[in-house]
């Protein structure tokens, strides 16, 4: 199997970046790579797509991953699961309550969901790892099936980040005793899709032809961004497609 075969099959952390094929190596390198002054730039080698992955991938390594790996650096991650319970039956309003909330605001009140969280554990850089789940097409039909499996093979909940002052959810399993896998949709790439069909108003068939080069884009950009600006992740981090 070629090396870039390995890395959509979720071997990433047995690879270097001369592992990705020219095209996308290149593309990426242009984007990012520090040139000398006067040098030209680079030509894109993309043909047909875009190549808005890239900034899609930008915006998710530094609104999740990068803060993830903050949290970490700066002391132990602090997890927390969650449950949505169901209210207690009986509740009782004063007066004024319902006054104030009508027939109907009593009764939402009383059927309404209450997510319960309960500290897990903390969890440091030598007991966790990353798995960045995503779909193998630019189809909504694939990216439902993501959404399955998290609800199927995981459970949800939050950490602290303490150097943002906020909580962030995350869906997670416990592999072993002390130990906490990560597994994260890498929801951003549906506005991959969302940005050929609704803004370029592509048919579904034009989407699929530049499908597969886009989702490349955008693992290469993660695996960039990981590898030189994160201190626990690169290393700790795979990736797992959804056919």
């Amino acid at each position: 199997m070629d090396p870039l075969c390995l890395m959509l099959t979720g071997k990433l952390v047995d690879m270097g970046w001369s592992a990705f094929s020219g095209p996308v190596k290149k593309y990426v390198e242009s984007l990012f790579a520090h040139k000398a002054p006067g040098q030209p730039p680079q030509a894109s080698e993309l043909k047909r797509s875009d190549g808005v992955a890239t900034g899609v991938a930008i915006g998710y390594f530094h609104n999740f991953l990068k803060p993830l790996d903050g949290a970490i650096a700066y002391e132990r991650l602090l997890v927390f699961a969650s449950e949505s319970k169901k209210q207690a039956s009986g509740l009782t309003f004063t007066s004024e309550q319902v006054e104030a909330l009508g027939p109907d605001g009593v009764k939402q009140m009383s059927e309404q969901k209450i997510e319960v969280h309960s500290f897990l554990g903390s969890f440091d850089s030598e007991h966790f790892d990353l798995v960045i789940v995503y779909p193998c097409t630019l189809k909504p039909q694939n990216f439902n099936r993501v959404n399955d499996f998290l609800r199927g093979k995981t459970q949800r909940g939050t950490y602290y980040n303490r150097p943002n002052a906020r909580s962030y959810g995350l869906n997670y399993t416990q592999p072993g005793e002390g130990t906490l896998s990560i597994k994260d949709y890498a929801r951003p790439i549906e506005a991959i899709y969302k940005y050929y069909s609704e803004d370029k108003k592509c048919s579904p068939a034009e989407i699929d032809q530049i499908s597969k080069e886009e989702i490349e884009v955008f693992l290469a950009t993660i695996y960039r961004l990981c590898e030189g600006n994160t201190q626990h992740l690169f290393g700790k981090t795979r990736l797992l497609a959804i056919e």
